[in-house]
């Protein structure tokens, strides 16, 4: 029986091409003959690394697509309104070299059309031209539904192909590229729902067990501020997005759903495997930040981040955080790694159950949210510190706030022996536009040596 490293060099190079992305430098590395034989894989192998590694049609782009570029306010903008071509283009590179698909770990995507039409508009849909396929594309892609819609579903799939519909192509690029890790969304909300579209078909007309997302662990939805569709309800987008086994990672981003009914009936309680949770200028009450918490089995990481002031809102809008550290309790008391919480708005009462948390090692908080005027209350915050706290970052500090830095300092160095054993590093970071004075910059190195000495770390920074 021939050893492996007796096989011929075609042979080995055959079994070099089942070798998964990240592991064919060490596999060229075996020997000399290996890193031969090897060579001209290694050069396809960092091409595709750096071509295909992300789809992005926000920035800078790893697949540049069928796109334009334009000035706007002497921004200059790259886009590809052209958006069927791209991804279609996209699915042409995959279906002609299957090995691609496996360096592709992100999409960033700002939108896409559903549908394209003829250079002739349809009144009833927004105008954008498409350059249409040719014969041999349709062909290349029709054989390529065929290895995974249904038959009695196949027909309707190469109609809406043929009709101009691109979700057949998104659907097929979703299903054959296997290790996508990362959807980032931005600016168009109807491309969350969207998504939910093609998931939902590709689940009722693929054949059994078709691969869709399964690596994926990473969601980020950026909402455009003044262009949000209340008809999408963003609420139940986000529960279903939670429903995919593989998601770790969810964060939103102009998440508007206060006062818009919801329905999390997909999101079955304690099934979603989402850990890390995150929202910013979001508007959600609440009841309904409970019921999506409810669907988690543990989350471990929690960021909110508001700062803009809601002059003209209602109070009841935006949250607040001791009624998030509630809502937090109930679900995740035993679960919570990890906290985030600022905004630039007063808020409505102290953090008082911060205890509650068992396990939670890293605490970052405005400065705001424990500030009261002329006064502070930061004796009380230390004392409701939870003991298991290693890492505390003091945020968004205000020129009115310096004064009483020092004292809050002090204030931990002298509950860090019986009430805070393992806090380790504190940092206090004031906004961007803001300086250290420099009267306070003469005492930093004071202040370093006694949190020093009491085993604390203590850095001063500024918002970048």
């Amino acid at each position: 029986m021939a050893r492996f490293p007796d096989l011929p060099n075609e042979l080995l190079r055959e079994v070099m091409t089942y070798v998964m992305p990240e592991d064919i430098e060490n596999f060229s590395l075996i020997s000399k003959r290996f890193y031969v034989v090897a060579l001209p894989l290694l050069k396809e192998h960092r091409e595709l690394r750096v071509r295909y590694s992300a789809f992005d049609d926000i920035g800078k782009a790893a697949f540049f697509g069928c796109r334009f570029e334009f000035d706007y306010l002497d921004y200059l903008i790259r886009t590809n309104c052209t958006l069927g071509d791209s991804f279609s283009n996209l699915l042409i590179d995959v279906l002609a070299n299957r090995r691609m698909a496996l360096y592709m770990k992100e999409l960033r995507l700002d939108g896409w059309f559903l549908e394209w039409e003829s250079m002739i508009p349809d009144p009833s849909h927004e105008r954008h031209e498409h350059r249409p396929y040719t014969q041999e594309q349709f062909v290349l892609f029709k054989q390529a539904l065929a290895r995974y819609v249904l038959p009695g579903k196949l027909e309707t799939w190469i109609e809406e192909l043929e009709s101009g519909h691109e979700g057949p192509i998104i659907r097929l690029l979703l299903i054959l590229l296997p290790r996508i890790k990362s959807i980032k969304f931005q600016w168009w909300s109807d491309v969350v729902h969207q998504l939910r579209e093609v998931i939902e078909r590709i689940r009722t007309d693929c054949i059994e067990d078709t691969p869709i997302l399964s690596y994926l662990e990473q969601i980020n939805i950026q909402f455009e501020e003044y262009f949000i569709n209340p008809e999408l309800r963003p609420l139940d987008l986000l529960a279903f997005l939670a429903t995919i086994p593989s998601l770790k990672s969810l964060y939103g981003v102009y998440i508007t759903a206060y006062g818009h009914s919801h329905d999390f009936s997909c999101l079955l309680p304690h099934s979603s495997n989402i850990t890390d949770l995150g929202f910013k200028w979001c508007y959600i009450s609440l009841e309904q930040l409970g019921e999506f918490l409810h669907g988690l089995k543990a989350l471990q990481t929690f960021s909110y981040s508001h700062d803009k002031h809601d002059e003209g809102r209602d109070d009841e809008v935006w949250w607040d955080p001791a009624g998030i550290c509630e809502v937090l309790s109930e679900h995740a008391q035993r679960s919570l790694n990890a906290l985030a919480l600022r905004s630039v708005n007063e808020p409505k009462g102290p953090i008082e159950n911060l205890q509650d948390f068992k396990v939670l090692k890293e605490l970052t908080l405005s400065f705001s949210l424990f500030w009261r005027g002329t006064g502070y209350s930061m004796e009380t915050f230390a004392c409701e510190l939870p003991e298991s706290i290693q890492k505390l970052s003091i945020r968004d500090i205000e020129v009115e706030h310096i004064s009483q830095v020092e004292s809050t300092i002090q204030e931990l160095v002298l509950f860090r022996p019986d009430r805070l054993p393992k806090l380790e590093k504190v940092c206090y970071c004031v906004s961007w536009d803001v300086h250290w004075p420099h009267w306070f910059s003469q005492n930093t190195d004071k202040l370093r040596k006694s949190c020093e000495d009491a085993g604390i770390e203590l850095r001063f920074r500024n918002e970048e």
